[in-house]
């Protein structure tokens, strides 16, 4: 499971999940997310209700933030 593997990587920053109408839960990935690099999470067209998807872009962009505090030159943002 891909939740599991989340915590303390640094080197994933991005995950797509875009057009996986079967995917309507990302409970396990909300916990994940925080002890993570991962700064993007692609949820258009998915079943993951709209609450879920709240929580997840929140998350992302804390750690987007963090990364941008501790000035980590590795950090690649895209706004698309």
């Amino acid at each position: 499971m891909l939740a599991k593997a989340l915590p303390n990587n640094t080197v994933l920053e991005v995950i797509a999940l875009y057009g996986n109408r079967d995917l309507t839960s990302v409970k396990s990935l909300i916990e994940a997310l925080p002890e993570c690099g991962v700064v993007r999470v692609d949820l258009v067209d998915t079943g993951v209700a709209a609450e879920e998807v709240k929580q997840v872009n929140g998350i992302v962009a804390e750690n987007a933030a963090q990364r941008v505090r501790e000035n980590d030159g590795e950090l690649k943002l895209s706004l698309i």
